[in-house]
């Protein structure tokens, strides 16, 4: 089984409001995989669930993207702005359980569970001053559950 798609699309925001000012915080994870799965069904007599387990690799094409702003209203506005990005294209595994269960005629029910190890080393740079910092080891992976209506051919 071949799969791409986006897997896990994460933005966070966090604004945080104070006497002197505010401050605001986004993060943004995009992943975008392109996997590779070998699939072993289960064959069951008269059922219309078939099971399944299988086991895969996949390129993991990831970008990472962090936006503070910090803002100061006394005695003077002082606004200062942070803007760190990041890439990296690690190669990782996955582990993955499911079923397909017959809905009606072809349309069938799919739920699956998968583990994903996806690990790398980060190289983060700051866009206003120029600055690389590199996190070692750093797994982006992680669990995901799929549903979803399939149609046989």
């Amino acid at each position: 089984m071949l799969e791409s798609g986006p897997r896990l699309l994460r933005s966070n925001k966090l604004d945080v409001t104070y006497a002197l000012g505010n401050e605001s915080y986004k993060n943004r994870l995009n992943i975008f995989p392109i996997t590779l799965s070998s699939i072993y069904k289960i064959s069951i007599p008269n059922s219309k669930t078939i099971p399944y387990l299988g086991v895969g690799i996949g390129v993991y094409i990831s970008k990472w993207e962090e936006k503070h702003v910090q803002s100061i209203v006394s005695p003077f506005l002082i606004t200062t702005s942070t803007w760190l990005k990041g890439s990296l294209n690690p190669i990782g595994v996955h582990f993955l359980s499911g079923f397909n269960s017959l809905i009606y005629y072809d349309i069938f029910l799919n739920c699956e569970l998968r583990y994903s190890f996806i690990e790398g080393n980060w190289k983060i740079k700051d866009v206003g001053d120029n600055v690389e910092t590199e996190f070692r080891g750093l797994n982006i992976g992680g669990v995901s559950l799929k549903i979803g209506l399939g149609y046989r051919l």
